[in-house]
């Protein structure tokens, strides 16, 4: 929400606090054998009310009720990018699928809110990818869980509602892509592939990367997805559509939460933040490569994989704001579910919440502010290096074929 709003309105100050520390204490209790007896059949209207009051009723608060609209301005871009493009300036900001969503939006309803409606929308698919996911590799039972997971994370509602933020197209390529490498769909893994690339910011194109590795025909994938981008943008570049106006505007070469950014942020001070860049984004793309090769080698599970790669990239990239998380939140609430750790996840979940990007990353900001933020930051670093090497700890003790290998597996943690 607006900070200047949240200034004057101390109850709603406190309640944004409050509201996502409250939502990852309760993330827990709907596992409790008693609770569980006791909601029996009402599990499922209390997952859809919790989906319907973190997402609709949040955006109505943030975005119609009130004046409290975030006010940094990405969601007011999205809106502005989408009457240009309707107006016939090829000002591709994002990558070009994301625009879709825009011009979608603003053609049901001409207003800059209508955006994160669609994004809502996109959010609702993920759940669904979710269950069908969590039914493939953790059992039948398990929809309602992961749909509670993903309905109350209070991490994916900030990110998608309150930031206004595009990272849930992501999500849904991504966990769609994983879905049809499980199911062996023959044609529609690599359309999807590069779908999925153009689908927001093209750094999701490492995930994409893993999702291809455990393809049994990767020259072939890798053929169509190719294929399949030139024709997405030998058009575009015909009409001499502006793609690089982002990297244009881009100014901080750090930000977000890594292991770079903590370093320049409370040690360095920004001195060496061009060395720190340049180290960073080395050591991101080693670390997924080695991670992912860890992961064949132990014949680990695609999402157990995908998961393990994109926190190991967001540990050491240059940009790693924390709503890239939302990338493998869904993922690895399934990890959750399998390793019966719900109330590590609860906990990561609401540290992610509480953390501010914008006040760790300005040097304006009190010395005070940027290192409780700091501290939160070295919080959550710590419990994603922890989940990495629990991840790579797995061991397999059921044989699964190669073709089957991200739908189902029996594993224990070393």
């Amino acid at each position: 929400m607006s900070s200047e709003w949240l200034r004057h309105h101390p109850f709603m100050l406190a309640m944004s606090f409050i509201a996502p520390i409250l939502a990852a204490a309760i993330m827990p209790l709907f596992f409790r054998p008693q609770i569980r007896k006791r909601i029996g059949r009402w599990q499922w209207p209390l997952i859809v009310l919790t989906y319907f009051v973190t997402r609709i009723v949040l955006w109505y608060i943030v975005f119609i009720a009130t004046d409290a609209r975030p006010n940094f301005n990405d969601w007011r871009f999205f809106h502005w990018n989408a009457h240009e493009i309707l107006q016939g300036k090829l000002i591709l900001g994002l990558s070009p699928l994301n625009h879709i969503f825009e011009i979608s939006a603003c053609l049901v309803w001409d207003n800059p809110a209508s955006t994160i409606l669609a994004f809502i929308l996109v959010d609702a698919l993920c759940l669904c990818l979710l269950c069908k996911l969590a039914r493939i590799s953790v059992g039948e039972r398990s929809a309602p869980e992961v749909a509670w997971l993903w309905a109350i994370n209070p991490a994916a509602w900030i990110i998608t509602v309150r930031y206004g933020q595009d990272e849930t197209p992501v999500c849904f390529f991504l966990l769609l892509c994983a879905y049809l490498y499980m199911r062996q769909s023959k044609w529609w893994q690599p359309i999807l592939l590069s779908l999925g690339v153009l689908s927001s910011k093209i750094t999701i194109a490492a995930g994409m990367f893993v999702i291809w590795t455990y393809s049994r025909f990767k020259m072939r994938d890798a053929a169509v997805a190719l294929v399949t981008l030139l024709v997405v943008f030998v058009p575009l570049i015909a009409l001499r559509a502006d793609f690089l106006i982002t990297w244009r505007n881009l100014k901080d070469p750090l930000c977000g939460i890594s292991i770079p950014t903590v370093i320049d942020r409370m040690v360095t001070l920004g001195v060496y933040t061009r060395m720190m860049h340049d180290i960073g984004s080395i050591l991101a793309v080693a670390l997924v490569l080695l991670v992912c090769f860890i992961c064949h080698k132990r014949n680990l599970p695609l999402l157990e994989c995908l998961t393990a790669c994109l926190i190991a990239f967001l540990l050491f990239a240059p940009v790693a704001i924390k709503i890239y998380r939302l990338w493998y939140l869904g993922p690895l609430g399934l990890h959750a579910l399998r390793t019966r750790q719900i109330g590590r996840y609860a906990i990561y979940t609401g540290l992610l919440s509480v953390f501010d990007d914008f006040s760790f990353n300005t040097y304006t900001k009190p010395a005070a502010v940027m290192y409780c933020n700091g501290v939160l930051g070295i919080a959550i670093l710590c419990m994603e290096i922890a989940y990495l090497f629990q991840m790579l700890n797995v061991k397999v003790t059921k044989t699964v074929p190669e073709q089957e290998r991200g739908a189902i597996s029996e594993v224990s943690i070393v």
